[in-house]
């Protein structure tokens, strides 16, 4: 990055987080997504951790706001790792709940089931356990109907055959 293309050099990556929060409200997802690389790389350099994470996350949701949910989905994952390697279980629960949407949107269901499970496993707060036991029952019923879906047509084509 240099002086520029509108990003300037820091110690953490705070600013270009700030300005990426910004670009991404005007939806100028291309800046946005350039100032939160800065700030990945930034806080890398510096040991800030937790930006990272949080840059992943946000990286995320640049993609998955742009319709891109398969590139969304691999920067969740590494903003959920990172968030659990910090022991961030309250951000961790709420990346996990973004990814399990990329992952609906991308008709993975049994991906957005080990998410909303895992999701499960680390909320403590009554009502989002009770929203998470919800999205499983929903995600549990969509996979049942898929398989049977699935097992009617490959019937239907062995007896055609």
């Amino acid at each position: 990055m240099t002086e520029g293309d509108g990003v300037t050099a820091e110690p953490t990556g705070e600013r270009s987080m700030d300005t990426a929060a910004r670009m991404f409200k005007a939806k100028r997802f291309g800046l946005a997504k350039a100032h939160v690389k800065h700030a990945i790389d930034q806080a890398k350099q510096a040991g800030h951790e937790l930006l990272e994470g949080r840059a992943y996350g946000n990286l995320a949701n640049i993609y998955e706001t742009a319709g891109q949910s398969r590139k969304a989905i691999k920067y969740y994952k590494m903003c959920i790792s990172k968030m659990r390697k910090l022991g961030e279980k309250g951000r961790e629960s709420f990346v996990l709940s973004n990814a399990m949407v990329s992952c609906i949107h991308l008709k993975k269901y049994s991906e957005a089931l080990k998410l909303a499970q895992r999701k499960l496993r680390i909320t403590d707060d009554p009502e989002k356990r009770a929203e998470t036991k919800g999205w499983i029952v929903k995600l549990r019923e969509t996979i049942r109907v898929v398989q049977n879906r699935a097992n009617a047509e490959y019937t239907a084509e062995r007896t055609f055959a």
